[in-house]
């Protein structure tokens, strides 16, 4: 009986701390660190794009004539297209349904 009186005294004693998590630290946070990333990556995707197009545009004239006919660098050019507007997108999209 004594034991259980002194555990309560002791437990009454002790300071309680509520650990809460901080939802909105947390989003401030994790923004900090992936807007400047996104804006880089918003201006950075259609420029290294070009560079790509260009490459493979360029690698095109190098072939010879039975290559060129084989290896039409629109499909990849037309890929590429595709995947830097998907990309550019993406910011979009976020800010549509309210994820941003």
């Amino acid at each position: 009986m004594n034991s259980l009186l002194l555990a309560d005294r002791l437990m009454a004693m002790m300071p309680t701390v509520l650990v809460k998590f901080n939802e909105g630290l947390a989003k401030q946070t994790v923004k900090g660190f992936i807007d400047p990333i996104t804006k880089f990556l918003i201006w950075a995707v259609p420029l290294v794009s070009l560079v790509v197009c260009l490459i493979s545009f360029i690698s095109w004239f190098v072939k010879d004539e039975d290559e060129k006919e084989r290896h039409k660098p629109f499909r990849m050019i037309k890929r590429i297209i595709i995947v830097t507007v998907i990309a550019e997108l993406i910011n979009v999209i976020y800010q549509i349904f309210g994820l941003v």
